[in-house]
């Protein structure tokens, strides 16, 4: 069978946050903000470091619903009350679902 090219659906940055040491930058991507509840997870952290320029990408998760509700919506307010990143810039932490699991939790990665 002919396998398809067409190119993935669009994600859309829907957070950000810098590491402390000011070197990474910790990115949200998922469905348009007004589609994340509706699509029912789907959502990627990605991290790209401004000295190297490497990107990683992490494995898509859902979110809870008091992220998507309270956090998300304003993160940049919540930036320098709720760290997602260690004081050391080395690890970040958030809480979710995977989605081929079904494992809740407080991830770090």
């Amino acid at each position: 069978p002919e396998r398809s090219s067409d190119p993935p659906p669009p994600r859309s940055v829907l957070a950000f946050f810098w590491s402390p040491d000011s070197r990474t930058l910790l990115v949200l991507t998922g469905p348009s903000k007004g589609d994340v509840e509706a699509s029912g997870g789907g959502l990627r952290w990605e991290t790209f470091d401004t000295e190297t320029g490497r990107t990683s990408e992490f494995d898509l998760f859902r979110p809870t619903a008091a992220f998507v509700g309270t956090f998300l919506p304003f993160f940049d307010q919540y930036a320098l009350s709720h760290r997602l990143w260690a004081p050391d810039s080395r690890r970040f932490c958030y809480t979710g679902a995977s989605l081929g699991g079904d494992e809740n939790g407080a991830w770090v990665q």
